[in-house]
């Protein structure tokens, strides 16, 4: 019994430790070793709202972030300054910041995808290949 409670204590302390120290860590998504993480979400007009991707696996991932469209009082609207970024080159890949500026109120969806790129057009996800889907949803008044 003490041997596993040990075990658990070192668990408990070793995930803890991993964990960075940062404002963008409380707001992160990861799957497939790909993390899409935000510092905060605008609460007012002409704030930005910055994304940072990151690769975290060990090796090398075939697969494309996308931060698509915006949903904003029933009209989807590109976001701007948003680019699509290749994730395959490093395994060491950290830290690409997008930024894109909300200038006007209302409620807000934000869709971002990642997907395998096996096809020809690797700015387009192949057919059922899609691995990762988050909407977020924020309101500026």
């Amino acid at each position: 019994m003490k041997k596993l409670l040990f075990i658990l204590i070192l668990l408990l302390l070793t995930t803890a430790c991993e964990a960075p120290n940062n404002k963008w860590y409380a707001n992160k998504i990861t799957i497939e070793g790909i993390t899409f993480s935000y510092e905060k979400l605008p609460t007012k007009q002409n704030e930005t709202i910055k994304f940072k991707i990151y690769n975290k696996s060990k090796h090398s991932i075939d697969a494309r972030v996308k931060i698509d469209y915006i949903y904003k009082n029933k009209t989807w609207t590109q976001l701007e300054n948003t680019e699509i970024r290749d994730l395959k080159s490093k395994n060491t890949f950290e830290g690409e910041t997008l930024e894109s500026t909300v200038n006007s109120k209302g409620k807000y969806k934000i869709i971002v995808i990642a997907w395998n790129t096996d096809n020809d057009d690797p700015y387009e996800p192949d057919d059922g290949m899609y691995q990762f889907v988050k909407v977020i949803e924020f309101e500026v008044k």
